[in-house]
């Protein structure tokens, strides 16, 4: 790959993508919330729609400056973080000490972690997704994502 989309100095990401996330349209565009209110609102939707309970493991991939991840750890969800960004993740661990919380803040590439059965629920963020210039670096990160989730013994559908 020849562009390195997730450089501080490459426009969206990075430092600009914080100055960005601040406004107070964001993505509700009926409604003025701050960036702390908007993160309330989609920590609570996430916690909502995964079902998720106090014992379960959270990946943020990529989790930017970790807005999210901080806040589901302080919620006491154990939660790690990953990133490529060098300059966000040293927001995101200085951020996380400020808060006292102990959420976990890697540098990986999402086409390359390795993880098995290991979280309950992963959360992909907002436009944190699709920018790969190929769809097999799509496809490599979607099954990274799959292989990492925890199996369940049990499917759910409309139909059981």
């Amino acid at each position: 790959m020849n562009k390195n989309w997730w450089n501080k100095n490459h426009g969206f990401f990075g430092q600009f993508y914080e100055q960005g996330d601040d406004s107070l349209e964001g993505s509700y565009y009926d409604k003025k919330l701050n960036r702390n209110q908007r993160t309330k609102e989609e920590i609570g939707g996430v916690i909502n729609l995964c079902k998720l309970k106090k014992e379960n493991k959270i990946l943020d991939c990529p989790c930017g400056w970790g807005r999210h991840a901080i806040s589901l750890s302080k919620k006491g969800f154990n939660v790690t973080g990953i990133d490529l960004n060098d300059y966000e993740l040293r927001i995101a661990k200085n951020n996380s000490k400020k808060n006292n919380v102990n959420a976990k803040f890697v540098k990986k590439d999402m086409r390359k972690i390795n993880y098995l059965n290991e979280f309950d629920c992963i959360i992909n963020m907002w436009y944190s997704f699709g920018f790969f210039e190929n769809d097999e670096d799509n496809i490599k990160s979607l099954k990274n994502f799959y292989n990492a989730l925890k199996k369940r013994r049990k499917v759910f559908n409309a139909y059981s």
